[in-house]
């Protein structure tokens, strides 16, 4: 998941006017958040879709275990919260960027296709010190294959023996 988050923390930093050291991920209590402008990714939920695929390599050369590998497509949900004077407009981007080729160029080098991102919502609130923050929230849906390899043992020939019982 690592590669996924680092991913949408590039996609902030090249599409927003964010500084990098605004682009927070979200863990409870972790960070402070900073006095200006900021982004909060927070990776909701992931759930495998459809069947797993299984691919079997080896080298008929040799004796050695093959490797069996098993992948599943993930579909995850990534919640960008962006708090400042331009909220509103850094949640925009996302949604356009979801539904153009510039995103999906910007992520195939992760290996992660963006489905679509729902429209921005505005959460401004007041805190209590009787200040407000400009807040708007944007939910993007990626997918992308996750797998595990493990050495599998495997033969090419057989000799069967057949009796017949009465």
């Amino acid at each position: 998941m690592s590669a996924v988050l680092e991913a949408m923390y590039d996609l902030v930093d090249r599409f927003t006017d964010l500084s990098s050291d605004t682009i927070l991920r979200a863990w409870p209590n972790r960070t402070a958040t900073p006095l200006r402008e900021y982004a909060v990714i927070t990776d909701l939920n992931s759930s495998r879709r459809g069947t797993n695929l299984v691919e079997f390599t080896f080298n008929p050369l040799t004796t050695e275990d093959g490797i069996s590998t098993e992948s599943a497509l993930q579909q995850t949900n990534i919640q960008f919260d962006f708090i400042g004077a331009n909220a509103r407009d850094y949640a925009t981007r996302i949604e356009v960027l979801s539904r153009s080729s510039i995103l999906c160029d910007f992520l195939a080098p992760y290996e992660i296709s963006p489905l679509f991102a729902d429209s921005p919502r505005d959460m401004t609130s007041g805190d209590s010190s009787l200040q407000y923050a400009i807040r708007f929230v944007v939910t993007l849906t990626i997918s992308y294959w996750t797998g595990v390899s493990s050495p599998t043992g495997w033969f090419d020939n057989a000799t069967v023996n057949t009796e017949v019982i009465e």
